[in-house]
């Protein structure tokens, strides 16, 4: 019988020890988590997510197919029931509109839309340069009719 109840000690100190190291891994891991928590709150997010917010809901839907079907363009293509060229020019173009969107230039709204009309082949290029050149023209004479209104500015 003594045998048996030293094995129970024996036990009964493992599942102690186990039970200091399951709760002092505990705390490690809720202070990491609540380190991961605060650094994640403190990244500017405020800018990395425009380009999606700018997509159409017809572009969110074959982006989210894409991601479910893991990325495979047969399986889009049996999917929405087209021929895989298809499915390849509908993500090249895609993937288009989001460098558009996603740009570190500065576009205005206007060139923006302009520029995702032409990456979804929408517009074709000579429509989309006749666009910006008016547009930039129009933006030009606006700003020397604004600057020429201001006072002390030379007469036209």
């Amino acid at each position: 019988m003594p045998r048996f109840s030293t094995e129970i000690q024996h036990i009964s100190s493992r599942c102690l020890e186990l039970s200091r190291f399951i709760n002092k891994s505990k705390n490690n891991i809720q202070k990491d988590l609540t380190f991961i928590y605060v650094e994640f709150n403190y990244i500017d997010m405020s800018d990395q997510h425009t380009w999606i917010q700018l997509l159409e809901d017809e572009d969110l839907a074959f982006l989210k197919r894409f991601v479910v079907a893991s990325g495979s363009l047969k399986e889009l293509a049996g999917a929405y029931g087209i021929s895989y060229p298809t499915v390849r020019l509908r993500l090249d173009r895609l993937i288009a509109k989001i460098k558009v969107y996603d740009s570190q230039n500065k576009l205005s709204d206007f060139e923006r839309t302009v520029r995702a009309m032409h990456a979804g082949g929408r517009i074709d290029v000579q429509t989309m340069k006749a666009l910006l050149t008016a547009h930039q023209q129009e933006m030009e004479n606006t700003h020397e009719a604004t600057a020429s209104d201001r006072p002390g500015a030379a007469p036209r």
